[in-house]
């Protein structure tokens, strides 16, 4: 692709046609792609902003080619994976929206050509991930990625006489088991992971490297891993993070210079990691936060992993305090500090991003000290930490929810370190904001994991109620969580 620019470029003006133009635009969207997987956004978007333009300024001028249609659905397209990237994620649903809508009209006529169908197929893949990842819009992912199955079915019925159509339909499957475990319906996840992993067995068979096959069963796997997660099921969640681990293990073995893949080994660590934890084994679930952080030395510098390296390092701080490890505590999060200095040094974030950064590693301060009891110092950095988050303008609603779960987890903090110094009146003003951050970051949401937090929110406030004589209302939120707490116990086989 980066050939194809240069050739492009180097042609007199007396050669340079509209055509020439649009194919020049094509070889930018494609380069685009790549630079994303390389984890080089702020290069890919400048490169992908540029083509668009010129295909936009194309069809401006009357060309209707398909050619341009489909360059145009491809260019925005990769615009919208690589604005998602930089935390843009309402722009990158709206470009992504304008994607689909502008190569529908020929992928969906009769006799439409493979390459509009598999184009228009491949922009409901990326609508229905950022319906599902962004805005979670859950049935709304669920319905686009059911279209995009229809469409790359539709190229050879899956008969394996086109793997590119076949691989994309199982990664459009993929997708879609995320969306069933956020609505927690059981059996769609089980359907349609099986059937994903069938078709990407398939192709597999017939090509066994094929990437974009291996991608969609590893996608599989981490998801089914959180899924047993929220069913109890541990040890077969273990099994399915350690799964999703070793196929992005041969996935950056075959393409060591993709960041996107390098960030998803992460993630499934992160799983592991999550497992773990819940089956009370610290020890190796610590081992998985250093296997994370391991990936700096391994990856290519990426926003992309170093994303990952945060979060683990910041659970990381966690564990250590947990065991009165303040040495290790800290190691993690100076790690933690210095993912968000590069990050911010390097990496062309929005505005509002580089100022959250700082901020999300001071919070990880402050849950490690709550993690390691010293509650002093919870009181006197919360309520500081706390002006600062409610300050903070997001840029958008994925950057709202970044805030919202940050003052949940202050004043989470802020509640226990009051109720274990014996401050009950300011505990209880803690407690009782936390059910409505809940509600504004989590909604109705009907997952496991959403609800046992909330339950668990529910004891602690009843124990601050129980001290402030307030035994009525202490009593109905206790029993609420019993209630709660003894159907799970029923459930639970796998953890300590």
């Amino acid at each position: 692709a980066r050939r194809g620019i240069a050739y492009y470029d180097a042609l007199p003006a007396a050669l340079r046609t509209p055509q020439t133009e649009r194919n020049r635009a094509l070889a930018q969207v494609r380069y685009g792609a790549v630079l994303r997987t390389q984890g080089k956004v702020e290069e890919g978007l400048k490169l992908t902003n540029e083509a668009v333009g010129t295909l936009d300024r194309l069809r401006g001028q009357g060309d209707d080619s398909e050619a341009t249609a489909i360059g145009m659905a491809l260019g925005q397209t990769v615009q919208a994976r690589l604005e998602w990237n930089v935390g843009r994620t309402e722009q990158a649903l709206a470009m992504s929206d304008r994607a689909v809508e502008a190569i529908k009209p020929l992928a969906t006529a009769q006799k439409a050509s493979v390459a509009a169908r598999r184009a228009y197929g491949e922009a409901l893949n990326m609508n229905g991930f950022l319906k599902l990842q962004s805005a979670r819009q859950y049935e709304a992912a669920i319905a686009a990625l059911d279209e995009a199955r229809r469409i790359q079915r539709s190229i050879d019925d899956l008969q394996m006489t086109d793997l590119t159509a076949a691989a994309a339909y199982a990664e459009a499957a993929g997708w879609q088991v995320e969306a069933y475990v956020m609505l927690a319906r059981g059996e769609d996840v089980k359907r349609t992971a099986q059937e994903a992993d069938r078709v990407a067995a398939q192709v597999l068979e017939k090509r066994p490297g094929h990437m974009q096959a291996l991608r969609a069963r590893a996608l599989v796997s981490s998801t089914l891993s959180r899924y047993y997660l929220d069913e109890l099921k541990l040890q077969e969640a273990l099994q399915s993070a350690q799964a999703a681990e070793q196929a992005w293990r041969e996935f950056v073995r075959l393409d060591p210079g993709n960041a996107v893949s390098w960030s998803n080994l992460g993630a499934a660590t992160i799983n592991r990691l999550n497992t773990l934890e819940d089956m009370g084994r610290a020890s190796e679930a610590m081992d998985a936060a250093r296997a994370v952080i391991a990936l700096e030395s391994t990856a290519p510098a990426s926003e992309l992993v170093y994303r990952r390296i945060f979060v683990a390092s910041g659970r990381l701080a966690l564990m250590e305090a947990a065991r009165g490890n303040v040495a290790g505590m800290e190691q993690a999060l100076a790690i933690n500090a210095r993912m968000t200095q590069w990050a911010t040094e390097n990496f062309g974030m929005h505005e509002s991003l580089r100022r959250a950064g700082p901020l999300v590693t001071e919070a990880w301060r402050l849950y490690a000290l709550s993690a390691l009891g010293d509650f002093q110092q919870v009181l006197a950095r919360g309520p500081v930490l706390l002006a600062k988050w409610e300050a903070f303008t997001p840029g958008d609603r994925g950057q709202n929810e970044m805030r919202i779960d940050n003052l949940t987890g202050i004043q989470r903090s802020l509640a226990r370190a009051a109720y274990e110094m014996k401050d009950y009146s300011a505990a209880e003003r803690s407690a009782a904001k936390v059910p409505e951050l809940e509600r504004e970051a989590r909604g109705d949401s009907v997952r496991l994991d959403d609800q046992r937090l909330v339950m668990f929110d529910r004891i602690e406030r009843a124990l601050v109620l129980a001290r402030l004589g307030r035994s009525a209302e202490a009593q109905k939120l206790a029993a609420e969580g019993l209630q709660f707490e003894r159907a799970l116990a029923a459930r639970n086989h796998d953890s300590a």
